[in-house]
């Protein structure tokens, strides 16, 4: 049997990156069934975009203000990423019986916030800089790409273990 399971580590191993999260991802869909997700996703995906009105509203307001774009960007991501902290955590995800702490909760979510920023550089990165496609349609793909990956690493790592 250990033979077996050191077999499937290597081959699983020798995959793309691509290819394991790939699988990785609809392991865990037909783990949790794919239709008690649909509300959790939904929610989700409702936090995602009030965070990303306020990210573009306090970009903007500092952008008028004076301040340079870099920091404004900074300012903006941060005040998204905190109203999506406790969006998911009263609205999408359970908190109640976890180990963690909330500031544990919210250091692996900005950890998984780093994941999907990663992410997003590296698509956009290749697909226009060596694939040569239009900077939308790469952006297109990384937000696409981002989220499903930091909705699952919040899933399962950031708010994982509490009790129902």
């Amino acid at each position: 049997m250990a033979l077996l399971d050191q077999s499937d580590a290597l081959q699983k191993a020798s995959q793309p990156v691509s290819e394991r999260l790939v699988g990785d991802v609809l392991r865990l869909l037909k783990a949790q069934g794919f239709a008690g997700l649909v509300p959790q996703l939904s929610a989700y995906t409702i936090a995602s975009v009030l965070a990303l009105a306020l990210d573009l509203a306090a970009f903007n307001v500092l952008l008028l203000a004076g301040v340079r774009a870099a920091l404004a960007g900074v300012a903006g991501y941060a005040s998204g990423l905190i109203l999506h902290f406790v969006l998911s955590s009263r609205y999408v995800f359970r908190t109640e019986g976890s180990a963690k702490t909330g500031t544990q909760r919210f250091v692996e979510f900005s950890l998984s916030g780093g994941v999907g920023l990663v992410m997003t550089w590296a698509i956009i990165h290749v697909a226009t800089d060596f694939a040569h496609l239009p900077a939308m349609a790469a952006k297109g793909a990384a937000v696409v790409a981002s989220f499903i990956v930091v909705f699952v690493l919040r899933r399962s790592i950031v708010f994982a273990g509490a009790r129902p």
